[in-house]
């Protein structure tokens, strides 16, 4: 529900969960994917909405992982 907060009770564990979240490797196996990955990056490149907040964080990661994937 849009604007609804949920209480943590287990602020500790909270914060282990999500820093072991961030710290995980995504990764996408298999020469069937080339070409998804190549349009996303595209579309990214192409991209030209202003992301702030939690959105640039995660723009900016993506994107960064794209061009550590070209060298």
């Amino acid at each position: 529900v849009e604007n609804e907060k949920y209480v943590i009770v287990d602020q500790q564990a909270f914060h282990d969960d999500y820093e072991e979240l961030l710290n995980e490797s995504f990764v996408i196996d298999g020469g069937d994917h080339q070409e998804m990955l190549k349009t996303i990056k595209r579309v990214l490149d192409e991209c030209d909405k202003n992301f702030s907040g939690q959105e640039a964080v995660v723009y900016d990661y993506i994107c960064e992982q794209f061009e550590r994937g070209d060298e």
